[in-house]
């Protein structure tokens, strides 16, 4: 883990499939130029490279 990386914690559940309730699909990313991973509910990954669809959060 790098230094300037500060786990805070679960922040709740996400679901293999859309709810009933509001809910937002989130895309798992990867950054180019280093390797590091985010998750973005733009699945066109801010422009970099798409993963995968883990799951959908409940808005």
């Amino acid at each position: 883990m790098r230094p300037w990386v500060l786990f805070c914690g679960e922040i709740g559940y996400a679901y293999s499939a859309p709810p009933a309730a509001p809910n937002r699909a989130f895309y798992r990313c990867l950054v180019r130029g280093n390797g590091e991973h985010f998750d973005s509910v733009d699945p066109n990954c801010e422009g970099q490279r798409p993963e995968g669809l883990p799951g959908y959060l409940h808005l």
